[in-house]
């Protein structure tokens, strides 16, 4: 099951409070984030092109984090926040597992793999942090 809290407004200055908040357990639990997410983003007033591009890449972050970083095959809670300070766009997904990604090469024909990729190319920034329980890949989009 997905949770969601959502509060689709502009971030007060420096709040560390995010605008949405999505856990997700399972890999089927991203296509429910994905449609939450652009209502959202469409209720802050964001332009279209900047909806498509976080829709991608909070599919790529969670898949990743649901794909990776599962602790000796356990269920995994994985966590998805959005900031929209109403011109850029900051996504943060929050795993258990303190690994940072990798970026591995990809066979032309490869279905996977690209994800890195499609960060450096879409992203104005991104990085990843440690956490307490794990880590966080963030990325911003403006």
């Amino acid at each position: 099951m997905t949770t969601a809290a959502i509060r689709p407004r502009p971030s007060a200055a420096g709040s560390s409070q995010p605008d949405l908040a999505f856990t997700a357990y399972r890999l089927a639990d991203i296509g429910l984030v994905r449609r939450r997410l652009t209502e959202a983003l469409r209720m802050c007033e964001c332009i279209e092109p900047l909806i498509d591009t976080a829709v991608l890449l909070a599919t790529e972050l969670l898949g990743n984090a649901l794909r990776h970083a599962a602790p000796g095959g356990r269920p995994l809670v994985v966590r998805l926040d959005m900031h929209w300070n109403g011109r850029g766009l900051t996504l943060a997904v929050s795993d258990p597992d303190p690994r940072v990604p990798a970026a591995r090469t990809a066979a032309p024909d490869a279905e996977s793999g690209r994800g890195l990729e499609l960060l450096e190319a879409l992203a104005a920034r991104w990085g990843t942090r440690p956490t307490a329980t794990g880590k966080t890949v963030w990325c911003v989009i403006s």
